[in-house]
């Protein structure tokens, strides 16, 4: 008997072939190709080869939420940016800045607001209260970050100099040799805890030097999941909006920040435990 003489058998193997389809899409979803930073501890970075750090942590809150799968692979800031550029995956941890808001699509919300702090060697303090008091001072900064059109503009005119380095604890070496005046460290004072207990840093430091954080921060600055026009991804940038706006309101994603704060006794911003 053949199965179209047969409705009950023939209802039974569509309802099959739908399942079957179903369980496929489900097993075989579109998994996003994502980038970022390698050595921006403690928000991100990898360690043996796996992403960690606060972003990584939102980025899981956001698969969770979406049920999207993102596949995220961390390289020098030089390469992840231009994979992003060249469409190759989108980037999390991206700052907005107006040339970049040609080239890519932003979300609306943040996945993370990042204090930039300044850093310098104990008893070496200035005043700072505006992007003017860096006039004339040499400035160590993570190689490829932005600040801003006001300060990218003192750079260009020759107001202030940059110096750049690949990794946190390059630029305290920097520091404690007199190369620089001031760093500048994103992710606050947590930031300075992780690179100073980092082996990067047992390396480089030659001797004990302790550092200090200036009491008025550099800025605030708003990091993204953004991707190059050309992906088009727009659909993505609002799901994702979504779950961070429920995120931050229901303070399950200000709880995953605050794990990553320095403990009491590691918060002295100098370069031993005390």
């Amino acid at each position: 008997m053949l199965c179209g003489d047969n409705p009950i058998m023939t209802r039974l193997l569509y309802l099959f072939a739908l399942a079957l389809t179903l369980l496929t899409s489900s097993c075989f979803a579109e998994s996003i190709a994502l980038t970022g930073n390698e050595a921006r501890p403690p928000k991100i970075h990898s360690e043996e080869g796996t992403p960690r750090g606060i972003l990584v942590e939102i980025l899981h809150f956001i698969q969770k939420e979406t049920k999207q799968d993102f596949n995220l692979k961390l390289y020098p800031f030089s390469r992840a940016y231009k994979d992003a550029l060249d469409g190759k995956a989108g980037i999390i941890g991206l700052s907005r800045s107006e040339d970049r808001l040609a080239l890519f699509d932003y979300g609306n919300e943040p996945l993370y607001i990042d204090d930039v702090v300044l850093v310098v060697v104990k008893g070496k303090e200035f005043a700072f209260s505006t992007h003017s008091d860096l006039n004339g001072k040499r400035v160590g900064n993570q190689r490829g970050t932005r600040f801003g059109p006001q300060f990218e503009l003192a750079v260009k005119e020759g107001r202030i100099e940059i110096i750049e380095a690949g990794h946190p604890a390059q630029l305290l070496a920097m520091l404690s040799k007199g190369r620089v005046d001031t760093v500048l460290f994103s992710s606050g004072k947590a930031g300075l805890a992780e690179a100073l207990f980092s082996s990067e840093a047992r390396e480089l430091l030659e001797k004990e030097v302790e550092f200090s954080v200036l009491p008025t921060p550099f800025s605030r600055d708003p990091n993204f999941m953004a991707f190059a026009k050309s992906m088009n991804r727009t659909d993505v940038l609002k799901k994702v909006d979504a779950a961070l706006k429920k995120g931050y309101a229901s303070g399950e994603i200000p709880a995953i920040i605050n794990r990553f704060s320095p403990r009491p006794e590691r918060h002295t911003a100098t370069g031993k435990e005390q």
